[in-house]
């Protein structure tokens, strides 16, 4: 009896480590990809490159 005593209060610890370690991980690739957004992030409006708009600018 005493050692299912032990063996459930150990996976419990473990439990209770594997749950904040995943939260951890969690919160790691979060911000990681909060930071990756942020670099990517570009304010100013790209240049339309296609025939189409070039056509339309020039009247045609």
């Amino acid at each position: 009896m005493a050692e299912e005593k032990e063996f459930r209060s150990a996976s419990r610890y473990d439990a209770v480590i594997a749950t904040l370690v995943g939260l951890l991980a969690l919160c790691v690739s979060g911000a990681l990809a909060a930071i990756i957004a942020a670099l990517e992030y570009d304010p100013k409006p790209k240049e339309v490159t296609s025939d189409k708009m070039k056509r339309s600018e020039k009247g045609d």
